[in-house]
C-alpha cells in the first residue's frame, strides 16, 4: 500500500519542502521602530519583504512589526557592568529567531522550559517564530559605514569620530572631544586644552614629580625642581592677600628689581641684607631685626631726591641725611 503522507512526485516534494523551509525564520536584517529604555525592549520590523503568490503573480509585502523584542548588548551581570549606547527609531539591526519560545527565559533569566505552550501533550512548541525574535543593534549597511576606521585600536566613538576614546596597544590611551586631547603612553600623561582646564577638588590636589614640574602660559614660566622654585614672569607678578604673606629661608630671601626699588610700606622681621640700594618713598621698618647694607646704600627719600633732610630710623639710634652726607649718630637717640 502506498504511503500517501508524502507527495508521490519528486517535483511536488521539492516544492513542499521549499515551502516549509521558507517558513522557518532564522535571521533577517531589521529596522528598529521604537525603543523603551526602561525595559530595554524594541519594536522592530524585518527589513526583507515577504514574497507571496496571488493567482500565480508574485507580490512582496512588508512583514508585521514585532513587539517587545529583547536586545543584546555587551553586559557582564556578574561584574555588574555594561556598555550602553543610544538606540533610536530607524537604526538597523539583526533579528534572530530562537529555536523555541523565549518567554519564560525573559521572565527569569535562568534555565526554563519553553514557554508559549498551552498543553504540552497536544500543542507543538513554537519554533523559529517571529514572536521569539532577539535584536542585535548595530548591523552596518552601506549608508551607515563608519568613516576614519582605526583598525589598530578598540574605540568608543561618535559616528564621525570627532569624539572618541581609543585603547591602542602601540599608542596608549587617547581621548578627545574634537578640541581638547588627553594622551597616556608609557607612564606619560599629556593634556592639551585650547580653551582652558578647570580642576575642582574638595580634598586638595597633590602633584608629585621626581623630574620637576614646569608650568607656562607661553610667556611666564614656573619651574619646581630639586626643591627649588623659579618664576620667570616678563609681565610681572601680582600677589594679593587679605592676610599676611610669609617667606622663610634658612639662608636669605632675595628680591631683585631692575629699577632697584621696593614700593610701599615694607615691614621686616629679622635681617634685611642690602647688596645695592633700598629706596623707599614711604617706610621701611625693622621689627627687632637689622638693616644691613653690604657695600650698598639705604636711602629714605621725601619728594625729589636731595630735597630736605631725610631720616633713617633704626631701633637703637638715628642717622640724619642732609641730601649729600650721612650725619653722625645723634647720642641717646
Amino acid at each position: 500500500m502506498a504511503d500517501n503522507s508524502f507527495p508521490t512526485r519528486a517535483g511536488d516534494f521539492e516544492q513542499q519542502f521549499d515551502r516549509k523551509a521558507g517558513m522557518i525564520r532564522v535571521a533577517v536584517p531589521g529596522v528598529i521602530q521604537s525603543f523603551d529604555p526602561d525595559t530595554q525592549r524594541v519594536t522592530a520590523i524585518p527589513a526583507i519583504q515577504m514574497k507571496t503568490m496571488i493567482d500565480g503573480i508574485p507580490e512582496y509585502k512588508s512583514m508585521p512589526e514585532i513587539l517587545n523584542v529583547p536586545i543584546v548588548l555587551p553586559m557582564a551581570f556578574g561584574g555588574k557592568v555594561a556598555v550602553t549606547f543610544p538606540i533610536n527609531s530607524g537604526d538597523p539591526c539583526l533579528l534572530i529567531f530562537a529555536d523555541r519560545s523565549i518567554s519564560n527565559f525573559l521572565q527569569s533569566g535562568q534555565e526554563e522550559r519553553p514557554g508559549g505552550t498551552v498543553n504540552e501533550k497536544t500543542t507543538k512548541p513554537r519554533s523559529h517564530s517571529l514572536t521569539d525574535a532577539i535584536c542585535i543593534p548595530g548591523l552596518s549597511a552601506d549608508p551607515q559605514a563608519l568613516p576614519d576606521w582605526n583598525n589598530q585600536a578598540v574605540e568608543m566613538r561618535t559616528q564621525d569620530r570627532k569624539l572618541f576614546i581609543s585603547l591602542d596597544p602601540a599608542e596608549g590611551i587617547a581621548m578627545t572631544d574634537g578640541e581638547a586631547t588627553l594622551n597616556m603612553k608609557e607612564g606619560k600623561f599629556d593634556l592639551v586644552a585650547p580653551k582652558g582646564a578647570n580642576i575642582t577638588a574638595e580634598q586638595g590636589i597633590n602633584l608629585n614629580a621626581a623630574q620637576g614640574i614646569t608650568m607656562t602660559d607661553g610667556q611666564a614660566t614656573v619651574i619646581i625642581k630639586d626643591g627649588k622654585m623659579s618664576v620667570d614672569a616678563p609681565a610681572g607678578v601680582d600677589t594679593v592677600s587679605k592676610a599676611d604673606i610669609t617667606m622663610k629661608s634658612s639662608t636669605a630671601v632675595r628680591i631683585e628689581s631692575e629699577n632697584n626699588s621696593i614700593t610701599g610700606d615694607t615691614g621686616i622681621e629679622g635681617t634685611l641684607g642690602v647688596s645695592k640700594t633700598i629706596t623707599s618713598g614711604d617706610t621701611i621698618r625693622s621689627y627687632g631685626g637689622n638693616l644691613v647694607a653690604n657695600k650698598g646704600t639705604v636711602i629714605a627719600r621725601e619728594g625729589e631726591f636731595g630735597e630736605g633732610i631725610d631720616t633713617i630710623t633704626i631701633t637703637t639710634h638715628r642717622h640724619d641725611f642732609d641730601g649729600e652726607n650721612v650725619l653722625e649718630p645723634i647720642p641717646g637717640s
